[in-house]
């Protein structure tokens, strides 16, 4: 490409052995003999240029005079002085291969004494791009959080190029991309002209390393504005990341004596990071430990390195320190973590009541003491008071003391006052040592009280009972020990027919034969000692009425031919009217009476009697075989009366044998044929029926 300014110029490219050269000749109309003219040539180095004087005339060889540093005059009458010049045409001044040093003024005069002034422009943009200061594998070294200068040399480029930096970053879409950051940094530039006249520019670049997977390479790019070309080149840069995100956790908790101690480090860097472990600020391979490291690094842009170290054999007394080293070129980074053994206590203890407490006649309260040993973290000691249906957390009113033991951790102490009630007895009190994440450890020790009687049963004040039915009043007395108990009628003792022990207490039954309307008896008790009376123990007084027995209607049986069985129950009305529910009983003639679940409300309307039916399930009796059935009724005072027994024997299976169940398979195919031949017939029957009516014109 050239350029030309002047007052008129003609531009000619030549064309030799299929080699393109560009030669620029320049004709300029000259207005005065004596004027000078002026022109401008841009040409790229390396180009041939042919610079013709621009004084009108008929002339030869005028004298050509160039720039500072040529062989001036450059001729003189036929002779030219500088190598790689000649003349053409006798007037014009050829130079081969234009040079940068070339560059600048040539002027022509003429024998007549006509000048002129042609300015020559060379450029070239072949440069050299280097970088300074790299290290010996050709890089630079940067760290992560520091400042990088990085300085390049461009030489050889004339005119002066536009130099500056690309360093990679992340477009919106996450790709990376490379990007002028001249503006976000420091940059210094300064250049030299050389005599060649081309420039030796140097760039220095100082930015901060904040992101190490941005900052991979830097790229010194060297602009040429004026014919849009750029040069660039690319240098990598090596960043150094010191050691980031150092951690060390406990892993797992030591328990002793199953579970191992296991801690880990993790460090992320570049290069990578040596890990390396302590115990009490010694080397774990002097601990005389069983333990086991296992170490891997994974690599990506960073190194990720992650060390961890399990202490097989933990001890109870365990409280030390465990340091893991983070060793990274010069620098040395720790982080510690505590190896404190869990375990739990072995042995508690707890007060032994051997003897029982008496809260018969004066309330009583016991003080018990709790001991547990050693445990890390020191056990939480909770007291219970467990009996068979419950159990109910004691709070004590006393601080729980800790005292130094002998593996580093505390032995502990606590006592308890506890209100002595008659429900405790046959219970018992635990003290249990808790830790956290590990099974409770426990005393216990049984409770025997003696409390005072205490009726449970009757509760009622009146008993009903059938007239002319014998009775039986029964005295439940809960009491411990053993109390004494009887049964009085007035001031008349009677004799203790039965006598056992059930599970509400001590039992007393009183049979009574055909009792008075309106007899009253009181069940006596009061503790077995010498020293008491009855008047210290407790009484329950009972009334007995009497009522009129209903009649219980006997059950009438009937069965149907599909084998039910249905039992029919009428019943009138009883007197005095009171709610009844009927029971169907029935037994083998020598079984025990069972009885069917569903009840049978007895509900009626006026005097009349009602008929009430209850179907018994299909399959609930054996066929043909003989049955006693009887009605049982129970009245809302729970009064039970049976009706008569019925004897009833039920019938012979009238369902289907096998033989008329099944049929052969001959039979069933002449059952199939037969059917098909009669359809068959049928369907033709219809259809000349339907011929015949049309025919005879009946169906249209």
């Amino acid at each position: 490409m050239s350029h030309v300014k002047h007052y008129n110029i003609r531009v000619m490219r030549m064309d030799s052995n299929k080699c393109e050269r560009r030669m620029y000749m320049l004709w300029l109309c000259l207005i005065a003999v004596t004027q000078t003219i002026y022109a401008e040539v841009i040409v790229e180095s390396g180009s041939e240029v042919i610079l013709v004087c621009p004084v009108v005339g008929n002339y030869t060889f005028p004298v050509w005079t160039g720039p500072t540093g040529l062989s001036n005059p450059l001729t003189f009458g036929q002779t030219v002085n500088q190598t790689g010049f000649s003349f053409v045409n006798d007037t014009a001044l050829r130079i081969s291969a234009a040079e940068t040093r070339f560059s600048g003024d040539y002027r022509c005069k003429t024998e007549n004494g006509g000048e002129g002034s042609v300015t020559l422009k060379v450029t070239s943009y072949n440069v050299t791009i280097t970088f300074d200061n790299l290290n010996s594998n050709g890089h630079y070294q940067g760290t992560y959080g520091e400042n990088l200068t990085a300085t390049c040399v461009i030489s050889g480029g004339y005119p002066e190029p536009k130099v500056y930096f690309l360093v990679p970053s992340f477009s919106a879409s996450g790709e990376s991309v490379l990007r002028d950051n001249s503006n976000k940094t420091t940059t210094v530039k300064t250049s030299i002209r050389t005599q060649d006249n081309t420039f030796i520019v140097n760039a220095s670049i100082t930015f901060s390393i904040s992101d190490y997977r941005n900052y991979g390479n830097l790229t010194c790019v060297a602009n040429f504005s004026d014919a849009n070309i750029s040069k660039r080149k690319t240098v990598f840069v090596d960043i150094l990341v010191p050691p980031q995100e150092v951690t060390m956790t406990t892993e797992n908790e030591a328990v002793y004596p199953s579970t191992p101690a296991v801690f880990r480090c993790a460090v992320m860097s570049v290069p990578a990071t040596n890990i390396s472990w302590q115990l009490e600020g010694a080397d774990i391979n002097t601990s005389g430990y069983n333990y086991s490291i296992k170490s891997k690094c994974s690599v990506d842009r960073e190194i990720t390195c992650e060390s961890n170290l399990t202490i097989h054999d933990v001890k109870r007394e365990d409280l030390k320190t465990v340091t893991c080293i983070f060793k990274y070129q010069q620098m040395t980074v720790q982080r510690s973590e505590s190896l404190r053994t869990k375990f739990s206590p072995t042995n508690v203890t707890v007060t032994k009541l051997t003897l029982p407490v008496d809260i018969r006649f004066t309330p009583q309260k016991v003080t018990l003491n709790c001991s547990v040993d050693e445990s890390r973290p020191t056990a939480q000691i909770v007291w219970k008071r467990i009996s068979i249906s419950r159990t109910t957390i004691l709070n004590s009113t006393y601080i729980t003391q800790a005292i130094d033991g002998r593996y580093n951790a505390s032995v502990t102490l606590s006592k308890i006052d506890v209100d002595i009630d008659r429900t405790m007895d046959g219970g018992m009190i635990h003290c249990c040592a808790q830790v956290v994440g590990m099974a409770d450890v426990c005393d216990s020790t049984n409770l025997t009280i003696y409390y005072a009687p205490l009726i449970v049963q009757p509760l009622t004040d009146v008993v009903y009972a059938y007239r002319g039915d014998n009775v039986s009043l029964t005295c439940i007395v809960d009491a411990n020990p053993e109390p004494l108990i009887k049964w009085e009628n007035s001031t008349e003792p009677r004799p203790q027919v039965e006598k056992e022990t059930s599970t509400s207490g001590y039992k007393h039954v009183l049979p009574l034969t055909a009792p008075s309307d309106g007899d009253n008896y009181t069940c006596l008790t009061w503790p077995d000692n010498p020293e008491t009376s009855s008047d210290q123990g407790a009484s329950r007084q009972v009334t007995i009425r009497l009522i009129e027995k209903p009649l219980t209607p006997k059950p009438i049986i009937e069965q149907s031919s599909n084998s039910n069985v249905t039992i029919y129950i009428s019943a009138s009305a009883p007197q005095p009217r009171m709610p009844r529910t009927f029971y169907v009983m029935f037994a083998l003639s020598n079984g025990d009476w069972m009885q069917f679940d569903k009840p049978i409300p007895d509900i009626r309307e006026g005097e009349s009697a009602t008929v009430r039916s209850y179907t018994l399930p299909l399959g609930s009796l054996a066929n043909n075989t003989e049955y006693r059935f009887a009605v049982k009724s129970v009245d809302s005072y729970e009064l039970v009366s049976m009706s008569e027994t019925v004897y009833f024997t039920t019938a012979e299976s009238s369902g289907p044998s096998c033989s008329d169940t099944y049929v052969s398979k001959d039979t069933y195919d002449i059952a199939i044929l037969i059917s098909v031949f009669v359809t068959a017939g049928v369907f033709l029957i219809i259809i000349n029926a339907i011929g015949y009516a049309i025919r005879s014109g009946k169906c249209t």
